[in-house]
């Protein structure tokens, strides 16, 4: 299964400047429903539903940090 990651936009780095994290959604259940050959894209959570959630408050269930998963993605990639 191939999962597009969306790229780190100018939004997503003033979120970072202003301490605020941005959420993507990562599909699930799609390998159960097609299979391994399934190519899916991750949606990245709106703008200003991340931009008014609080700083101290984690992201919902279900969502990973765009900048956090695209650090570990490089990281992988280097090794």
């Amino acid at each position: 299964m191939t999962i597009k990651i969306p790229k780190v936009g100018l939004a997503d780095k003033i979120l970072r400047l202003i301490g605020k994290k941005r959420g993507i959604i990562l599909p699930s259940g799609v390998y159960e429903k097609f299979g391994p050959y399934t190519y899916s894209v991750a949606q990245k959570e709106f703008f200003l539903k991340a931009l008014f959630r609080p700083i101290n408050e984690p992201l919902p269930n279900g969502m990973v940090d765009i900048q956090t998963f695209v650090s570990l993605k490089n990281a992988a990639e280097k090794e």
